[in-house]
């Protein structure tokens, strides 16, 4: 495997350790598909972006099957292209942190306030739905 392949598997880990205690599921995964989706430079998601991201967020919530109160957070991680494999920084997070709850989002090159995620259903999660 070289280390290109490496750096485009998922990594998931709890950051509590043991399932009885855990508090919060990490997902990460290269920002670079992401970004080719949305076009450079840019913060303006698509549908295509949308349904990708989102994808990869409704296999994430079985964690709530078990653990309805998990914070679950994914994040797409940029890695600098004049150093492959070494990480840059964080390009777009997505959170919830219940399942009942709302998804919220932010870049992470950008210091503004979380918004609520477009994806997912926003509404109907917000008024009691999905």
């Amino acid at each position: 495997m070289s280390d290109k392949d490496a750096a485009t598997r998922t990594v998931a880990r709890s950051t509590f350790g043991d399932t009885d205690s855990l508090a919060m599921f990490t997902e990460v995964k290269p920002a670079e598909p992401l970004m080719a989706l949305i076009g450079s430079g840019t913060h303006q998601m698509n549908v295509a972006a949308l349904d990708y991201v989102d994808s990869i967020m409704r296999r994430m919530t079985i964690a709530w099957d078990s653990k309805p109160d998990v914070l679950l957070e994914l994040v797409f991680w940029q890695y600098d292209v004049t150093a492959p494999n070494v990480p840059r920084h964080a390009f777009l997070y997505v959170y919830s942190a219940r399942k009942s709850g709302p998804w919220f989002a932010y870049w992470g090159d950008s210091p503004a306030e979380p918004v609520t995620w477009p994806g997912m259903g926003p509404y109907a999660r917000l008024h009691g739905g999905l």
